[in-house]
């Protein structure tokens, strides 16, 4: 696994245990807006994955 995705995988983690303590903190009816901020961060985290992997790729056509 290479540091980029460590570096996700934590962000990740660190999203879920921030959304988990503010969710403790408000009362249920915020859990839908906070799922919705989680499947946002994630979309975003994929996408810029995926960004990075077509990047490399055309590094590597070029080279």
């Amino acid at each position: 696994m290479s540091d980029f995705e460590k570096s996700i995988l934590l962000n990740d983690s660190n999203i879920d245990n921030r959304l988990y303590t503010a969710a403790r903190d408000f009362n249920e009816s915020s859990m839908p807006a906070l799922l919705s901020l989680k499947f946002h961060c994630n979309q975003f985290s994929v996408e810029y994955s995926e960004r990075r992997v077509i990047f490399q790729e055309r590094r590597l056509s070029v080279e």
